[in-house]
């Protein structure tokens, strides 16, 4: 899919509706709900990663846990917690 396209896209709309809610156009819930559609973009873009690390690097998924930063055996990077 085209899931970093998508959290660009969520993260403007983000930044949009806060702009918008500081300048007093609208309501809190602007916000609150662009916040979850962003983090929904987030999660879908790394969950391939995350699933094949609990599948296959069981490894690198607890220094993800304590360390904040996904790193595979293969050298990918991913994001953090």
């Amino acid at each position: 899919g085209q899931y970093d396209k998508a959290v660009d896209c969520f993260e403007r709309n983000f930044e949009i509706a806060r702009s918008s809610v500081s300048g007093g156009h609208g309501d809190t819930s602007l916000v609150d709900i662009s916040r979850v559609y962003l983090g929904m973009a987030k999660g879908n873009a790394i969950l391939n990663q995350y699933l094949h690390v609990i599948n296959h690097d069981i490894k690198a998924l607890l220094v993800w846990k304590t360390r904040g930063t996904l790193h595979t055996a293969d050298g990918a990077g991913g994001g953090g917690k």
